[in-house]
Formats: C-alpha cells, sequence, structure tokens
C-alpha cells in the first residue's frame, strides 16, 4: 500500500505527487521539496521535483491507512525487516558520499512513520530502455556515448570498493541535457579495502543482464568489477541490436546469437568480452574494457583527414640506370624512400589522431559545459513556472513557461506546450467561475434589493395602520428590523419611531412606557446621540 497523493513527510519538507515505481523492498515516489530561496523581499519558499524512495517489503510489511505507520504483522519476520531496514540506511548513506555527474544525488537520508526514506534528484527524461522501445537499436555511436558516460559512474564506485549489480538500460536514465545517470543502487554491495564484503543488500538478477555469478551462493562476496563489466557489455547489446541480451547460461551452452551485420567488428568483440561466462575472462577493470573499442573511436573526420594526406603524397620518379653502380645507388635511395615512408605512415597517423582527438575533446568539453549552463539557466525558469504553477498562479505560470520555452537551453524535447495549455485551461475555468459567481451576485443583488423595497412599504403601511392599535408599531418595527438585516436603507423607519416619541412626550409631559418602546425601537435602527438622551431621560 503506498502513500496517497498529498501525503506530507519530514514535518512539510516534503509533499508526495504520485507513485513513480514499486519493487520487493520499496516504493518510489514522485514528491515536491520546499526550499528557502533569497528574493529581492527576503526568503521565500520555492518547490522543486525529487523522488523519494521508502523501504517497504511489499510481501512483509502493512501500512495503517490513518496513521501512515508501517508495521510487520508477522512475530517471525519482524527481526528480517528490521536488519533490512537497518541496511537499507545504510547503504542510502553510503550513496550519499558518492558524487559524480553520472550518478544519481542522493541528497537526503531521514526516519519516519516506522520506516526508512532517502531523497534523491528528479530526473526529468525517459530510461535507455523507454528510449530503445521508441527508436530501436540505436546507432553506435551514440550508443557509446551512453556506454561511456556510465562507464565513467562504474568506474568511480569500483575505485571505492563498491559494486552496483544491476545496471540494465532501465536503471540508466537519459536527462534532456542528453547526459546519462545511473539510478537504483539498490542491490549495491560496499567492500573493504581487500575487497571483503561490507553490506549485505539482498542479490537480485535482471535476466539477460546478470552474469551467472550473481545466481551462486557466496558468488559475490567480494568485490568484483568483471560482474558489472558483464552487465554494462549487455546493456550495449541491448542499445545496438534493440534486443533483450541472451541468459548467461545460454551463451555458455550455445554462444552468442548472430549480430546485425552493421554493427562494428569492435563493438561486437567487446559485448561478447565483457560477457564471457567466466568473469576471470572479462576485462577486469573499466580502462580495460573501454580499451577495447580504442579501434573504433577514430571519427570519420580523422580517417578522411589521413586518406587526403595519403593521396596528395607526392609519388617518386625513378630514372633508370643501366650501371650496376647506378642499379645500386638507386636501390639505396628507393629502399631509404620506403624506410622514410614506412616510419611516416607508422608515426603521423597518430600525431593526426592525437591533435584531432584533442581539439574534438575540446570542443567537446567547452560545448557540454555551455549547454549545461544554459540548460541549468532554462532549468532554473521552467522549475520556477512549475512551482507557480502547482500554487495555482496560472498567469505568471504561464508567462514563465513561454520564457523558458524560447530559452536557448530548452532541450528539443519537452513538455512546455502542454504545461502553457494547462495554465490556459486554469485560467478559462477561473474566469468561468469568476463569471459565473458575478452574475449570481447580481441576481442575490437584485432579489435582495427587490425584497428590501417590499419590506419597507409594509413597514410603512403597517406603521400608518391605526386599526391596529399598538401592535402596529411592533409588526412594523420587525419589518423595518428585518429591511435593515438585509442592507436596506430604514431611515425612514427611524424618523417615524424617534418622531412618535417626540408626539407622545409633548403630549403626555412626560415618560412613559410607550415613550421608551418607540426609542428602544429607533435606536436598534440608527443608535444615535439623540435616541441615547431620550432614554437616559426615561430612566
Amino acid at each position: 500500500m503506498e502513500l496517497n497523493s498529498g501525503t506530507i513527510l519530514l514535518r512539510g519538507k516534503y509533499k508526495i505527487e504520485r507513485l513513480l515505481g514499486q519493487g520487493g523492498f520499496g516504493i518510489t515516489y514522485l514528491a515536491s521539496m520546499k526550499l528557502p530561496v533569497q528574493g529581492p523581499l527576503g526568503m521565500i519558499d520555492s518547490e522543486v521535483r525529487v523522488a523519494i524512495k521508502e523501504f517497504f517489503m511489499k510481501d512483509l510489511c502493512n501500512r495503517d491507512s490513518d496513521t501512515l505507520h508501517v508495521s510487520v504483522p508477522s512475530v517471525g519476520s519482524k527481526e528480517l525487516v528490521e536488519k533490512f531496514r537497518k541496511k537499507f540506511i545504510k547503504e542510502a548513506n553510503n550513496i550519499a558520499l558518492l558524487q559524480h555527474p553520472n550518478i544519481i544525488k542522493v541528497i537526503e537520508v531521514f526516519e519516519e512513520n516506522g520506516t526508512a526514506y532517502y531523497v534523491m534528484e528528479h530526473v526529468d527524461g525517459v530510461s535507455l530502455h523507454e528510449l530503445v522501445g521508441m527508436r530501436g537499436a540505436l546507432p553506435q555511436t551514440e550508443a557509446l556515448r551512453y556506454i561511456r558516460q556510465v562507464a565513467a559512474a562504474l568506474d568511480y564506485i569500483h575505485q571505492k570498493k563498491m559494486n552496483h549489480f544491476d545496471v540494465k538500460p532501465a536503471n540508466i536514465l537519459l536527462r534532456n541535457s542528453g547526459g546519462v545517470v545511473l539510478i537504483d543502487f539498490g542491490l549495491s554491495k560496499q567492500y573493504d579495502t581487500e575487497g571483503e564484503q561490507t553490506s549485505s543488500t539482498p542479490v537480485g538478477r535482471s535476466v539477460g543482464y546478470a552474469p551467472i555469478e550473481q545466481s551462486m551462493t557466496g558468488g559475490i562476496s567480494q568485490f568484483s568489477a568483471p560482474t558489472d563489466i558483464y552487465s554494462l557489455g549487455a546493456t550495449l547489446y541491448k542499445l545496438v541490436t534493440g534486443k533483450i541480451p541472451p541468459a548467461a547460461y545460454d551463451i555458455m551452452n550455445n554462444g552468442f546469437p548472430q549480430f546485425p551485420e552493421d554493427i562494428d567488428i569492435s563493438v561486437v568483440r567487446a559485448i561478447q568480452k565483457a560477457m564471457e561466462p567466466g568473469k576471470q575472462n572479462r576485462p577486469q577493470s573499466i580502462p580495460e574494457f573501454l580499451h577495447l573499442f580504442g579501434e573504433y573511436s577514430d571519427t570519420e573526420e580523422t580517417k578522411v583527414r589521413i586518406g587526403d594526406f595519403y593521396k596528395a603524397a607526392p609519388k617518386s620518379r625513378i630514372v633508370p640506370n643501366r650501371s650496376r653502380y647506378g642499379k645500386i645507388v638507386i636501390g639505396s635511395i628507393f629502399a631509404g624512400i620506403c624506410v622514410l615512408f614506412l616510419l611516416f605512415w607508422k608515426f603521423w597517423p597518430q600525431k593526426i589522431d592525437q591533435h584531432t582527438d584533442n581539439e574534438r575533446d575540446v570542443v567537446s568539453e567547452i560545448t557540454e559545459v555551455q549547454d549545461n549552463a544554459a540548460f541549468n539557466e532554462y532549468d532554473a525558469v521552467y522549475q520556477n513556472a512549475c512551482s507557480l504553477l502547482y500554487q495555482g498562479k496560472y498567469a505568471r505560470a504561464q508567462k514563465e513557461f513561454e520564457t523558458a520555452k524560447k530559452h536557448p537551453g530548452c532541450p528539443p524535447q519537452n513538455d512546455i506546450d502542454v504545461k502553457i495549455n494547462e495554465c490556459k485551461q486554469k485560467l478559462a475555468e477561473e474566469q468561468r467561475r469568476a463569471d459565473e459567481q458575478r452574475v449570481r451576485q447580481e441576481e442575490e443583488a437584485k432579489l435582495k434589493t427587490t425584497e428590501v423595497a417590499n419590506l419597507l412599504e409594509q413597514a410603512n403601511e403597517t406603521f400608518n395602520n391605526s386599526a391596529l392599535g399598538l401592535a402596529r408599531y411592533e409588526q412594523s418595527f420587525q419589518l423595518y428590523k428585518k429591511a435593515k438585516d438585509l442592507g436596506g436603507d430604514v431611515l425612514e423607519g427611524y424618523v417615524r419611531f424617534i418622531s412618535m416619541a417626540e408626539l407622545l412626550i409633548e403630549n403626555d409631559s412626560g415618560f412613559d412606557a410607550n415613550v421608551k418602546m418607540m426609542l428602544q425601537y429607533a435606536q436598534q435602527l440608527n443608535d444615535t446621540q439623540k435616541v441615547r438622551d431620550l432614554l437616559e431621560k426615561c430612566n
């Protein structure tokens, strides 16, 4: 049972928006986080989207629908659940220490509702699994660009003696900016400097992406980079073929299925090497794995430039000489030219490759920095617009979304038009409700005006109806009072009652009960100093 939309966590800091996914050990939600921001008028609360993972063993845990408290009904399972809950917290804290551009960032770890949570950055994009589902097999250059980024993330955690154990396209998210992020460290394990296991998250297996040792008891009791490299090779297989990788036992028994002919031989060999059934036969480190792509990393531009150089090389002209001495001299010169040519051919392309690679790396780095800066600026505008939309400030949100749409950092694939239409619909709905309320108020005002006019008319007629005797004053007062309660002008009623009181005082030369009654009616219709003075004389 997951948390409902609108659930508040950590004293209002986080608010659940919707469910993102659920596994055997946890539930992941999309949520908003309150973030204090310094504005021109002081500190204000902004909101940013985050992902929150909750520890919840779905086969063993229950949740109270009122208190949201997580409990374990089975007494025999309580110790097991508590053990894994503590490990969940420990591993979350370990992940929070990881700082790498291609690894999901853990913002905070906390306990609440009898369970544990950790908060991660929300990556607004698709997984590589979804990308392949939409587009089919990816071009090799694009697939290798993603694989190199994931490889950098794995190399980083491997240096810290940590294994991921669940590398697959579904756990690699593609940002709108083009970079990828490795997520879901739920199966990861930490090892000490000697390679011995220090954490014991339960071992899982993703068919097609997990090597044989992951299904063996004690198979991953020690740190093993080749285990993650197997999964990385399987991920590359999926990206370039569009098909689920063969299971490890199938590869061991039957070998690999036929690769498409358009896949480069170096890519095929790298996949086959990474997915060797025996981990001792795989690359033993990420740099060793990446080295398998060395030949394929040459760009077409480099190859063309080298080819043009050879095409432009002048051909040697040999003048025939019949003398033996001349033949020896010419042969020596020719041999020397050949040696120089071979040396030239051996070393010059490397310099060209190095030069173009360096240029390409510098340009790529500058472009990436510029693109990231532009995207960060765009993302700040976009997130602010989303916050305004969430707060119901639709006009301002629409304006911010339109600004984000025109920003240079706006990615080609976005949902801004959908957000703008949502703002327009909300504004139209607000205007419709406002119009309906205005019409309703006008109708109510007309009805009230008519009712007040009728009451005043009845009150005046009753006041003048002498056939009713003294009762006419009580009845007319009640009609005047009702008209006053509806917002009517009852000055005429006040004048009638105070005038009658003064007339009675003048005729009777004193203050009796009738005079006092008239003054009290007048005071309730209009409490003036004159009425108060006369009432004081009555008392």
